[in-house]
Order: structure tokens, then C-alpha cells, then sequence
């Protein structure tokens, strides 16, 4: 809440000093050139390498209420596709390759944007131009101090469509897998999960994006985990995986001693330990950083709505029909860039 209301008043700022008129009519322009896309589109999908999807709808408030539905598709595609920058680090952090984290990042932008086009191609030439920037209001505040408290006062007001719909979103996520786990345990199934349901569907997913057999399942209960729950869970879970094979590489050098495997855990008797979730092999632990690099899951949906509607209520219709639509082609731009790199 507090990264929405401050990123929403420095917004506002930027638009009462012009910048970020100059940015999307100059860069727009450059962008829109290189890509063949509208400057809308182009800017908001590069934005997304620094910005996540509660930031961007605030950078693209004055356009959502003229842009073509292809537009306002390609728009949050690029949001779900893609992860913001200060979670790149914390991605790091918990044990993800910053090298591969960076690139994904990157791919992901022309990425969204082939999906989007697919999926949901023009419908009508877009009417925005990039010069049109320059006709947005800049003196529509008063004063610098005026645009500040409007733009704070709005990111309020978004901020808590946000943390409703977050709510919502995840309850019901949450009420599915425990009426799942309720289910199988009266069918005489102990630790039956959505996730664990979900990572066996994906199964399929993860063997034609080219993971190692041995490890299909486990990465598809990592794709699970993401779009089920968040992102970050995905990735803490994957950066645990990737330490577990470091130690089990540091073991195999310093001790003689054997490891097995107790179910997908190994154990080492040398030292009495167990590394839960077992391991990856190098190869596999690449391509799944590339898979779950973007916030494509079923509660960024709730803030991705909440987000546009904040900014743009007119489109609501359009949000709503779009929403998970768009979320599929973000999640299907990350499965391009896993392919590209295992290739």
C-alpha cells in the first residue's frame, strides 16, 4: 500500500513537470518504431523491467480510457509477464541466478508483446500517437504540492481496491485447496492439493519446454506454486532446491560416504541431514527461473483488476473479460523464454 500511494503522488508529480509526457512521446516513438507495436504498448512493456504491475496502470492512467482493447490487452500482458525490479534482487536472494533472472526479465518484454498481438491481435488501428503525449494536462494541479496530494490522495483510493481484491482472490484460492485436501482425505488421500493436482496437469508443460525427465515433476510443481500463490513462493522454493544441490556437490566432494533418495528428498548419512525437495540439475534450474519469471498467477489477477479499474473505471467491461486471458498469455511468454533458453 505505501509503494502505491508514494509511486501514484511521484507520478502525478512527473506528469505537473512534463516528464513523462517526454518520455512517451520521444522513447514511444524510438520504441514503437523498433518493436511495430503502439507507443502505448511499447513503453509500458519496457517500463515493466522496472516497474511491477500495480505501478505501470498509474504511469498509463491518462491513455487507458482511449486505447484500443488490443491495446489495454498487450498493456497487462506485459505486466503479467515480467517482474519488477526490486524483486529481482530478493528473487537473487533466496538463491535464483541473478545472470538468467536479468535476461528473463529482458525476453520478457517483445515476448508479451507477440503473445498479446496473438492472442488478442488489433482490432482497429490504434489511434493514439506518440506526439499525442504533449496534449496531456500538465496544469491540471495547481502547484507541485497540489499534484503530490492529488496523486496521493488517488493512490488511496487505489491502494485499497488492491488489498480487497487481494483478499478476495487469495480466500478463494485457499478455500479450493483446502476443499480439495477435505475431499481427498475422505476418499482415503492424505496431502492431496490443488498444487499438487496442478503440478501434475502441468506435467506435460514442463517436458515440452525441454526440462530433464527426472525433474518434469518438480518443476511443474514449482509452475504450480506460482500460479496458485505467488511468485515469491515459487522462487523460494526453487532457490531451495538450487542450495540443496550445492550441498549435495560439496558432500560428494568432501565425504565418501553414500546418499540416497527417501520419496524426492535425499539423504546424506555421512551427516545426518536431509535436503528437502531433493535436486535440480543445472540445466533445469536455468530453465525454471525462466518459467516462473513474471507475475503471472491467480492473485496478481485481483490486483491487476483492481489496478486498471482504479485508474481507467469506463473499462471496466474490458478489464474483467481480459484479465485472465492476459494472465494465460503472460505465463505463455515465459514458457517462450524457458524454450529460448533451453534451446
Amino acid at each position: 500500500m505505501p509503494t502505491i500511494i508514494f509511486f501514484n503522488a511521484m507520478i502525478s508529480v512527473l506528469y505537473y513537470l512534463g516528464v513523462v509526457q517526454v518520455i512517451f512521446a520521444e522513447f514511444g516513438r524510438f520504441l514503437s518504431f523498433c518493436l511495430g507495436t503502439s507507443p502505448i504498448e511499447s513503453v509500458s512493456a519496457a517500463s515493466n523491467l522496472f516497474l511491477s504491475l500495480m505501478e505501470t496502470p498509474l504511469l498509463v492512467k491518462p491513455f487507458v480510457h482511449n486505447i484500443t482493447r488490443s491495446e489495454l490487452f498487450a498493456v497487462m500482458t506485459a505486466g503479467f509477464a515480467s517482474i519488477a525490479g526490486s524483486l529481482l534482487w530478493a528473487y537473487a536472494a533466496y538463491g535464483a541466478p541473478i545472470n538468467h533472472l536479468l535476461t528473463a526479465s529482458v525476453m520478457s518484454a517483445p515476448a508479451a508483446l507477440a503473445f498479446a498481438k496473438l492472442l488478442f491481435p488489433d482490432e482497429r488501428k490504434p489511434t493514439i500517437k506518440a506526439k499525442d503525449a504533449y496534449t496531456v494536462a500538465a496544469g491540471q494541479y495547481g502547484s507541485l504540492l497540489d499534484a503530490l496530494s492529488a496523486g496521493a490522495k488517488d493512490g488511496l483510493k487505489m491502494a485499497g481496491m488492491v488489498v480487497v481484491n487481494v483478499m478476495v482472490y487469495t480466500s478463494a484460492i485457499q478455500f479450493l485447496d483446502h476443499a480439495v485436501l477435505w475431499f481427498g482425505q475422505r476418499a482415503g488421500l492424505d496431502n492431496v492439493t490443488l498444487s499438487e493436482l496442478m503440478a501434475y496437469a502441468f506435467y506435460p508443460v514442463t517436458y515440452l519446454m525441454g526440462f530433464e525427465a527426472q525433474d518434469c515433476l518438480k518443476a511443474a510443481r514449482l509452475l504450480g506454486l506460482k500460479i496458485l500463490t505467488l511468485t515469491t513462493v515459487a522462487f523460494i522454493e526453487l532457490g531451495k532446491i538450487i542450495t540443496n544441490g550445492k550441498v549435495l556437490q560439496a558432500y560428494t566432494a568432501t565425504y565418501n560416504s553414500s546418499w540416497s533418495y527417501v520419496g524426492e528428498d535425499i539423504y546424506l548419512q555421512a551427516t545426518n541431514t536431509t535436503l528437502v525437495g531433493g535436486v535440480l540439475t543445472e540445466r533445469s534450474g536455468v530453465l525454471a527461473t525462466y518459467m516462473i519469471c513474471g507475475l503471472s498467477n491467480l492473485s496478481c489477477i485481483g490486483i491487476t483488476v483492481a489496478a486498471y479499474v482504479a485508474v481507467a473505471p469506463s473499462r471496466h467491461r474490458d478489464i474483467f473479460k481480459q484479465a485472465a486471458l492476459a494472465c494465460l498469455a503472460g505465463n505463455l511468454a515465459c514458457f517462450s523464454t524457458a524454450c529460448v533458453a533451453g534451446g
